[in-house]
């Protein structure tokens, strides 16, 4: 009947939906495009073989390997995967270490006064605190109403700078040249309501002024940070909230001229958990953010050439829901630009960025937890935790080369690198 919802189709066990908008996002969908699924995506054929490559994941047993996988402690990555940076809890403190990822060799250490921590980067745990050119570390220590923030060169040289507030505050980012540190600082208790604040490390201050949401002239925020990204050059870093009220939106800080704007994402009628799904990915010519939500067959396409980011477009697709699903999403682009592959409730969705359609899905009897491309970007790697696996896919094809079994909770791919 016209008017109505599609109905679902059985695929393995689980249903393919055709989602309908949210009535105040219908202006910014276009129509769903093409007749389903192909069999394969524009994804050049690997010329390399997944035996080429080691998987580095986080998980519970580390020092494990099994074929070309080996789980490594929780750290943060340097840009390039060559180095993971880690903080092992001592009795009179902490110590950060640098290590070599491939020989698991300390590059560095360094011993600290208190016990701090990696800020993650949102809801999905990942960790994060460096700097988009990799050059400065920060690291959190929270006790007795008192948030203290450490500021390390990576290369282990010089005196770290220190940020001691009260207050609950949270990493959010730090400038390329390590001089301004940009903190949420919760005004509730659920963490539900925040503002951005800039601290000057060489002034050793708080800036009084909060950054303002330039979009409205808010101080005040309210919601859920899910995961964040820096922009090529590290000025912008977009991260990706959800809201229960006005659903999720994209928080875009101008790192340099200490201000904000917040960009709304088209929602779909869901529960909270599907909402919590959103992912966030950059193009690599850094020109285009994807936002997609697989569970809900979302994909909104964003300029983030110019000092504003603005939608250009979003749309539907198919996708695949299960009664259960993930916690978190994961999203990658093929290096060409052409493909993005995202998390559903069950497998993997590859999606066309020119079409904005759905062109093929992979494991679609599997949970994913989250992805990893090869260098070339052949090799599509991807984690269910529950299972303690790892799948090598033909990223052309969605072939399976292999499984890895074995593994006790993997977290997150550290990264892939050519052997």
């Amino acid at each position: 009947m016209p008017g109505t919802s599609p109905a679902p189709q059985l695929y393995e066990g689980v249903e393919v939906v055709h989602m309908r908008l949210h009535p105040l996002a219908v202006v910014a969908v276009l129509a769903l495009a093409g007749c389903g699924y192909r069999d394969t995506t524009s994804v050049n054929p690997p010329v390399s073989s997944p035996a080429d490559f080691m998987i580095y994941v986080q998980g519970a047993s580390q020092g494990h390997s099994a074929g070309q996988i080996k789980q490594v402690p929780f750290g943060t990555p340097a840009p390039g995967w060559s180095t993971l940076y880690m903080v092992v809890d001592g009795p009179g403190g902490s110590t950060l270490r640098a290590l070599d990822v491939k020989s698991g060799a300390v590059l560095h250490e360094a011993h600290l006064d208190a016990k701090y921590q990696l800020p993650t980067r949102g809801y999905a745990g990942k960790p994060g605190g460096l700097s988009e050119n990799g050059q400065w570390l920060v690291l959190r220590h929270q006790e007795s109403g008192r948030s203290n923030f450490l500021v390390v060169g990576t290369d282990f040289t010089g005196t770290p700078r220190r940020a001691d507030l009260m207050g609950d505050f949270e990493f959010d980012a730090v400038t390329n040249d390590g001089r301004r540190l940009y903190l949420v600082e919760y005004t509730s208790a659920d963490h539900m309501l925040y503002q951005v604040r800039q601290y000057d490390l060489a002034g050793g201050y708080l800036d009084p002024h909060v950054v303002v949401d330039k979009t409205s002239g808010a101080l005040a925020m309210s919601g859920v940070r899910l995961t964040s990204l820096a922009s090529r050059g590290g000025q912008y870093v977009y991260s990706l909230y959800v809201n229960g009220r006005r659903g999720p939106f994209i928080h875009a800080l101008d790192t340099a001229n200490g201000f904000a704007t917040c960009v709304f994402l088209p929602r779909a009628t869901s529960t909270r958990d599907q909402e919590q799904r959103w992912a966030e990915v950059i193009s690599p010519d850094g020109q285009t953010l994807y936002a997609v939500n697989g569970s809900l067959g979302l994909i909104t396409k964003m300029d983030i050439s110019e000092s504003f980011a603005k939608i250009l477009r979003t749309s539907t697709f198919e996708t695949i829901r299960a009664a259960t699903r993930p916690a978190v999403a994961d999203a990658w682009v093929t290096s060409d630009g052409g493909t993005l592959f995202t998390t559903a409730d069950r497998g993997v969705i590859a999606i066309d960025t020119d079409s904005m359609a759905a062109r093929a899905r992979y494991l679609t009897d599997s949970t994913v937890d989250e992805l990893a491309l090869s260098p070339d970007g052949g090799w599509l790697f991807a984690i269910d935790g529950a299972l303690g696996k790892v799948y090598e896919l033909n990223a052309a094809t969605g072939g399976l080369s292999q499984q890895i079994t074995g593994l006790v909770m993997p977290a997150h791919i550290v990264g892939v690198q050519h052997l």
